[in-house]
């Protein structure tokens, strides 16, 4: 066999590979929303014009048009204030949205259930087994015909965690993974247990932080869907925003924002904190890299995936210290801010496909007293 014919047969077979993996993780075709999904949302979810926000303080679930600028209840019930659990749009605290096939799915890491388009109201799925309510903050995600949620319980000795999912056709539900760690004397700390839940293709993924001592590690597992089998692939510093993009993850730890390739097993800084820890800067992810949030003022910096300045703004918060940036769907950024005097958050949603621009254009939404 001559060299070119060699080259071309290495060249099919590797082709072949790729394919093959392709459609594992993939199927057929790649659907966006249905094989990838992040649980760093908090609260909303969008399609492709309407943000869908839970309000604060009544817990009701409003439609933000992009588009328009448009704000209204998901409720379709004559003469209602959405102020009460009477509301059609009205969700259980703190919840998970996820806009998942045409349906609007929440979960509070106990109870799952479905909220009709038409603002006719709720109706339950189901309920996670084995499930706890805690003082915890659970993440939640819809992946795959399931929702995936993680619950951590603290006892006396030791903190227990599990992941569990549910079907969102059927309700069944199951627990796909427990873990444990003693705490005794060491106490518990924020962002104990489970948190950053991530699915991609056939795998989901979630984080697990624990102390050893008086230090704070995560670990990174990998639930494979199709074997059942849940597998650790990193275990290192204390991290949280972290994310899966392009096969690369990347997170936030107390000196800088992290780059980990799992093929290689390179680690690399791409961005330092100018203080340590960094309490001051925080990572947040947008459609094409990160950005680096400072408060007091707020002023929001945006890197590329290889840590590049692409553009830096002010933020017009009036109370630095409550604000957040929520989530980022397709090219759309969305903050969320409290106003001086305001009990209610509002919300900014900004097109960061136009960053190149003199001054990109906010789109403000705010819930009416």
């Amino acid at each position: 066999m001559n060299r070119h014919r060699l080259f071309s047969c290495l060249l099919l077979l590797f082709l072949l590979a790729s394919c093959g993996r392709e459609k594992e993780e993939y199927g057929e075709e790649y659907i966006p929303g249905f094989d990838d999904n992040q649980s760093a949302r908090k609260g909303i979810d969008m399609d492709e014009t309407t943000l869908y926000i839970k309000e604060w303080e009544h817990q009701i679930v409003y439609c933000a048009d992009v588009e328009t600028g448009d704000l209204y209840p998901l409720c379709a019930k004559p003469d209602c204030d959405h102020k009460n659990v009477k509301c059609n749009a009205q969700i259980p605290l703190n919840p998970g949205l996820c806009y998942y096939q045409d349906r609007l799915i929440a979960s509070d890491g106990v109870k799952v259930r479905y909220l009709r388009m038409d603002g006719s109201g709720s109706e339950e799925i189901g309920k996670f087994a084995d499930a706890e309510y805690t003082g915890t903050m659970c993440e939640s995600i819809v992946h795959r015909g399931y929702a995936y949620t993680g619950n951590t319980l603290f006892g006396n000795n030791e903190v227990a965690a599990k992941i569990m999912r549910l079907s969102i056709e059927s309700g069944e539900s199951e627990v796909v993974f427990e873990l444990s760690w003693p705490y005794g004397e060491t106490g518990i700390v924020q962002g104990f247990g489970i948190g950053n839940l991530c699915g991609n293709g056939s795998k989901v993924y979630f984080t697990a932080n624990h102390k050893e001592g008086e230090e704070i590690r995560t670990e990174i597992y990998c639930f494979d869907t199709k074997k059942g089998k849940t597998s650790r692939i990193y275990e290192g510093a204390w991290q949280w925003a972290t994310c899966l993009r392009n096969g690369k993850w990347y997170w936030q730890t107390e000196t800088g924002v992290y780059c980990w390739n799992p093929e290689t097993e390179e680690e690399r800084c791409l961005y330092a904190f100018a203080e340590y820890p960094g309490w001051k800067e925080y990572m947040e992810i947008y459609q094409d890299g990160f950005i680096i949030r400072e408060y007091d003022p707020v002023v929001l910096r945006f890197y590329d995936w290889e840590g590049n300045p692409v553009a830096q703004m002010d933020f017009p918060a009036t109370e630095p210290m409550h604000f957040s940036v929520e989530g980022n769907f397709d090219s759309y950024l969305v903050c969320r801010y409290l106003k001086e005097d305001k009990k209610n958050y509002s919300y900014a949603v900004m097109d960061t496909g136009r960053l190149g621009e003199a001054s990109p254009e906010w789109i403000f939404f705010e819930f009416e007293e």
